[in-house]
């Protein structure tokens, strides 16, 4: 399936451009690691920063079975729960803002829409190592419609900004994997639904 092969490349590169940007505005000043977590508290966005590392090479592994019609995804099913923990790391990273969310509408929809795509990453999960499928196939459409509209309605605020050459929005900046999880999303539905789940 070269289609899903793509959009798992293009959301492995999402998620690896998250753990290169993450860890280049590690101010560490020459620390080691250790200290440098203790000192700052950066416990969680090291974490996500780690977890996308591991995501963008689990998308990565998805991409060549995808690919080559390999059956050893299935096989992945651990490390298909890296996405949904990098995915609650990044969530519960944002409540370290000292903002008032119910003032700020592009950061409470980056909020939900995180929180979706965790959901969803979960799902797809799930779905892509059989298990309880049969179950409950209507879960991965039910979380992918809800993320999907999340997603979007967060990303294009930030690139309407960006067109127009005004400023984002402070602690919302516009992140390639929300993008790239649009067409990821929509995608894994559609050869969900293709393949007759």
């Amino acid at each position: 399936n070269a289609l899903q092969g793509a959009s798992a490349l293009l959301m492995g590169a999402g998620a690896a451009y998250y753990a290169f940007s993450g860890f280049s505005k590690l101010n560490m000043q020459g620390l080691p690691l250790s200290v440098y977590l203790k000192t700052e508290k950066a416990y969680i966005s090291f974490a996500a920063i780690a977890l996308a590392a591991l995501t963008a090479v689990v998308f990565l592994a998805d991409a060549v079975g995808f690919f080559s019609g390999g059956g050893f995804i299935s096989s992945l099913k651990l490390c298909h729960l890296f996405p949904v923990l990098w995915m609650f790391c990044v969530t519960v990273g944002y409540f370290s803002i000292t903002v008032s969310y119910m003032n700020v509408t592009q950061l409470m929809l980056m909020i939900f829409g995180d929180g979706f795509l965790m959901i969803f990453f979960f799902e797809y999960a799930r779905f892509i190592s059989g298990i309880g499928v049969k179950d409950a196939p209507w879960l991965l459409f039910a979380a992918g419609t809800i993320c999907f509209i999340f997603q979007f309605a967060s990303v294009l605020p930030d690139i309407a900004m960006l067109i127009k050459g005004d400023e984002l929005i402070e602690n919302c900046p516009l992140q390639f994997y929300s993008a790239v999880s649009i067409v990821f999303v929509g995608i894994t539905m559609l050869t969900a639904a293709l393949n007759g789940n």
